[in-house]
């Protein structure tokens, strides 16, 4: 990579952080990046959310209370990884995460999803979609299977083995700014404007739209939390990825093509969302 491309990136990242700053202050809102994993399953009550189009989100803190294991050991020592994550989540518990699995290879993800098969809650097509994929390639997933998108069910993250590479920051920026973002989006369902997408509904928005949806809103919220809780680490990698992870399925859902009314409305709402988060130059990424 030249030392002009890293110039010009490092002005758009500034750039685009103070827009930020600038534009929400200090309130919380939430929203293709190679960490932050979200696979859409096609499957077989309404609930109360965040209202409007800016989410309101929490911020999660890594305290440091019976914090026997640090980061780095948990690097060091594969044993250890399951260990720490339990000892980190239950210091910032979400009502919306059954659990954060540490899932070194497919196994982990093959047991659950046959799990999810013996329950009724996939079918062998979906279960044979989502093997193809395996976990290789993400760092961190959530699933959503639409017979429960919104029925107020809790979500497992599983982490693999990459994501320990990450420094603490990194890691905890994709973890709890991220991937909980998805595993509550999941659990109530999405409000955009004046329609919920959950299991009623979600079979009229394709694919690619669900997904560009479900992660500008977790891609924006971790860019936002990392500005305000981050800004003076020294790695800021986690931002950058995010960022152009951001552009790309802006871009996205540009290109849709909406095959229904409701699918229509929802990638117009997006993109009216976000236009004033962009990278100056987000078309290039």
């Amino acid at each position: 990579m030249s030392k002009k491309f890293e110039r010009w990136r490092k002005k758009e990242e500034n750039r685009l952080k103070k827009l930020i700053l600038m534009r929400l202050g200090v309130i919380a809102a939430a929203g293709f990046v190679s960490f932050g994993g979200f696979y859409f399953l096609k499957d077989g009550e309404k609930t109360k959310t965040n209202t409007n189009l800016v989410l309101e989100q929490r911020s999660f803190e890594v305290g440091s209370k019976n914090i026997k294991i640090v980061y780095q050991e948990a690097q060091r020592n594969k044993n250890l990884r399951q260990n720490y994550i339990d000892q980190i989540l239950n210091n910032n518990e979400s009502p919306f995460v059954s659990g954060v699995i540490y899932a070194p290879n497919d196994d982990v993800v093959k047991n659950y999803c046959d799990d999810l098969v013996l329950k009724g809650l996939l079918d062998s097509a979906s279960l044979d979609d989502l093997l193809k994929v395996g976990i290789d390639g993400h760092l961190m997933k959530v699933f959503l299977v639409e017979s429960i998108f919104g029925k107020h069910e809790k979500q497992p993250i599983f982490v693999s083995k990459e994501a320990f590479d990450w420094d603490e920051v990194g890691f905890t920026n994709m973890l709890f700014d991220h991937e909980f973002i998805h595993a509550e989006d999941i659990f109530n369902g999405i409000k955009i404007g004046d329609v919920l997408i959950n299991y009623e509904n979600v079979n009229l928005l394709q694919a690619k739209t669900l997904t560009a949806t479900l992660d500008l809103r977790a891609l924006f919220n971790q860019m936002r939390i990392f500005i305000l809780k981050y800004k003076n680490s020294p790695d800021d990698k986690s931002f950058i990825n995010s960022m152009i992870g951001f552009s790309k399925y802006y871009k996205l859902l540009e290109n849709v093509k909406p095959k229904s009314g409701l699918e229509g409305y929802i990638v117009k709402k997006q993109l009216e969302l976000y236009k004033n988060y962009l990278p100056e130059h987000y078309k290039d990424y």
